[in-house]
């Protein structure tokens, strides 16, 4: 079942992110706008502003990773199709479509998932085993983009993603005419650096510390939440556990 069909029904064919309906809407969505949950964002401590002035979009890994900080997967944002570990630490295509609450925050075609974490201020790094995965797509998103209806994530749809298409090129969705990128390798491990106050978003191949691409969500103002797209039935996506992060 390719993820242009109705998820509502059996998968009998491997789902691959070939979405072709685009939304064009550069403006925050008010129509599906999410309720953010109380005391998550407001959890952000203030010893989290760590630094003065900014590192600048060349940070290299081994600066990003000391902002690490450990992700959990919000099930409330769940496709029906996305079966999550007991942990909120895994994601992959189920057995079998999950009778869930059809809730503003879910995505209802699109098989994705965000992490419940929200930020809007400060460094963070995490980290994402795709292992052999062959489709998949990994970023941000602001809070309150759209999650309903097939759409691509692109920066105009206030999503910034690093996507993997059949193991064979990436792409950045920075426009839906955005240049693809042909791995030398593929990775096992991706690493995200969020760095609000610069308003970067830094993708790196954790295996050889290269840096993939940066993305600039900047000046558009934003409660950033991770983003995480599984591809097709082979695909599971792995939070890595990191050490608390300095701050």
């Amino acid at each position: 079942m390719a993820v242009g069909q109705d998820a509502a029904q059996p998968i009998d064919a491997p789902i691959r992110i070939s979405d072709t309906s685009l939304h064009n809407d550069s403006e925050p969505c008010t129509k599906h706008k999410h309720k953010v949950k109380q005391g998550c964002h407001a959890k952000q401590h203030s010893s989290c502003m760590q630094g003065k002035g900014h590192l600048g979009p060349d940070v290299v890994w081994t600066e990003a990773s000391k902002f690490a900080r450990n992700i959990t997967f919000d099930p409330d944002t769940a496709h029906p199709f996305c079966e999550l570990s007991k942990d909120r630490k895994s994601v992959k295509v189920g057995a079998a479509w999950q009778n869930l609450p059809d809730m503003s925050e879910r995505f209802d075609k699109r098989l994705c998932v965000l992490g419940r974490e929200r930020l809007s201020f400060g460094r963070h790094y995490w980290e994402v085993a795709v292992g052999n995965a062959k489709n998949w797509d990994i970023g941000v998103c602001d809070t309150f983009a759209n999650r309903k209806g097939f759409f691509q994530p692109t920066t105009d749809n206030r999503y910034w993603v690093l996507g993997l298409d059949n193991g064979v090129k990436f792409k950045d969705f920075s426009s839906p005419s955005s240049t693809p990128m042909v791995p030398t390798k593929p990775p096992d491990v991706i690493g995200v650096f969020l760095d609000c106050e610069a308003g970067n978003v830094s993708f790196y191949n954790v295996g050889d510390a290269s840096k993939f691409l940066t993305l600039h969500p900047r000046p558009v103002p934003c409660i950033f939440q991770p983003y995480f797209c599984i591809g097709d039935q082979e695909t599971t996506l792995q939070l890595r556990p990191l050490t608390k992060r300095i701050c």
